[in-house]
């Protein structure tokens, strides 16, 4: 597809260097036009040959907003940081957006310049394995292609100064009408393969050091993380894998961060924070079983675990803390007082859904600095478990288990947390999967679990 411009775009974006040149300031220029529809999927995909390593691609749980970002208009990225690094992205995003510059559709979320990415775990990073994100890595895209209830735009954004050059013009004007033009089918099925992964008896260990803590009153609850390594004899096709998450996920956000030669992608269930205009939403996830080969079993172990009572504290945990951090940020706040299951390929879990109204002025990364981690992936109280998981755990969890998402210039956004995930470089695919330990966990069932939270990983890599 060839997109026709409704403006003089080259025009519009030199008068931007005008200004910049004026002004002696930088100008953000984005152009937004709406296309006709296309698949963000196949862009994805027909986008990895030439544009490996500066892409991104996200489809929320409704599957009414899908985007794809191609290249990079501009990156944030820090290899450490220090506990402020929340307000550091806000402090760079504020003050980016007000150098914009849109021309064509206006205040249609998820177009125009977005800023996209996500954090470490933690602040510092200890494993070679994260080097190419660091502990954190943001994008603007140069060109984001959007699916919006159906509707599809491409905003294509170019930072402008006194220095752009009529080349550099020139090519951007040509990108915009071209960037759907691309053709790269790529279709890869892995099957030779090594595996590596945390023993049962490290695992144990792991889990009955926690289980003694427990007993001693110092701890409610710690998640726990464990991880498997497949090493494959050719390279991963990220477009492969999550062409395959959108046939067999269905259910959960797809989302997928490139830098260099690593991506980090998946599908999770857990949203953490989601803001439009003043109104946010968020999850309560936590509390899992497996699905079953028929629909009496499914339906049986779905009444086994909405009524067994070592899941039911594990997930109001989860529900107790998130109203805690939510009080004190909200006008109102709805929160049903029973959960409900959502289910998944693989496995379903206990959820209870939450909706509130947001004072004036807090903005989704200051909700989601207070709500990561939750106790779904830390534990109660937060700190000491925290101190237990850099103990115990022999993983450096990385962007696992943390927020990933987006945001636009109006405060508007989405983050979710990254589980149900894997790291790939080159040939190598690093799966990451955690449960909750509280005071009745049996290592052995809480070990199976974390197998089961693989499968949707194991399965998008064609090895199940």
């Amino acid at each position: 597809m060839t997109i026709n411009v409704d403006i003089d775009l080259k025009d519009s974006v030199i008068r931007a260097r005008n200004n910049a040149t004026e002004s002696n300031q930088t100008v953000v220029f984005c152009h937004v036009k709406k296309i006709e529809k296309v698949s963000i999927l196949n862009i994805y995909k027909n986008s990895e040959r030439k544009y490996k390593g500066k892409r991104f691609y996200w489809e929320n749980l409704e599957q009414n907003l899908k985007f794809v970002g191609i290249d990079t208009a501009f990156k944030l990225q820090m290899k450490e940081t220090e506990t402020n690094r929340f307000d550091v992205v806000e402090k760079f995003w504020d003050d980016f957006s007000e150098l914009m510059v849109i021309t064509g559709v206006q205040n249609i979320i998820g177009t125009g310049p977005i800023c996209y990415g996500a954090f470490s775990f933690k602040p510092e990073l200890t494993d070679l394995i994260w080097d190419e994100f660091g502990a954190l890595l943001f994008y603007i895209p140069r060109h984001l292609i959007s699916n919006v209830d159906g509707a599809c735009y491409l905003s294509s954004t170019l930072i402008v100064n006194a220095d752009t050059t009529d080349e550099e013009i020139d090519l951007f004007e040509a990108e915009f009408t071209q960037i759907l033009q691309l053709d790269s089918e790529i279709n890869v099925q892995y099957k030779s393969f090594s595996i590596a992964e945390t023993s049962i008896h490290e695992w144990t260990d792991m889990v009955e050091d926690v289980l003694s803590v427990i007993r001693s009153g110092e701890l409610e609850k710690v998640v726990l993380a464990r991880s498997t390594e497949l090493i494959f004899n050719h390279e991963i096709s990220s477009s492969t894998v999550m062409e395959n998450l959108s046939l067999q996920q269905n259910n959960s956000y797809l989302f997928a961060l490139e830098n260099e030669h690593s991506t980090f992608l998946g599908a999770s269930p857990e949203r953490l924070i989601l803001k439009q205009g003043q109104n946010i939403s968020t999850a309560c996830v936590a509390g899992t079983t497996s699905r079953g080969e028929t629909e009496e079993l499914d339906q049986k172990l779905e009444f086994e675990l909405i009524n067994d009572e070592k899941n039911i504290n594990e997930h109001n945990f989860v529900v107790d803390y998130i109203r805690s951090i939510l009080e004190k940020k909200c006008i109102q706040l709805e929160i049903p007082s029973k959960p409900q299951i959502l289910k998944n390929k693989s496995v379903q879990h206990l959820y209870t859904p939450v909706f509130g109204q947001a004072f004036v002025g807090d903005s989704i990364l200051n909700f989601a600095k207070d709500l990561h981690p939750t106790p779904a992936m830390g534990g109660i109280p937060l700190n000491t478990a925290l101190q237990k998981i850099d103990e115990l755990e022999n993983i450096d969890r990385g962007f696992y288990a943390s927020p990933i998402g987006w945001m636009d210039s109006q405060g508007n956004g989405e983050f979710i947390v990254g589980i149900r995930s894997a790291l790939l470089n080159r040939n190598k695919a690093i799966l990451f999967s955690g449960c909750g330990i509280v005071g009745d966990s049996d290592p052995i069932k809480e070990y199976e679990e974390t197998a089961m939270k693989f499968k949707p990983m194991l399965s998008a890599l064609g090895i199940i």
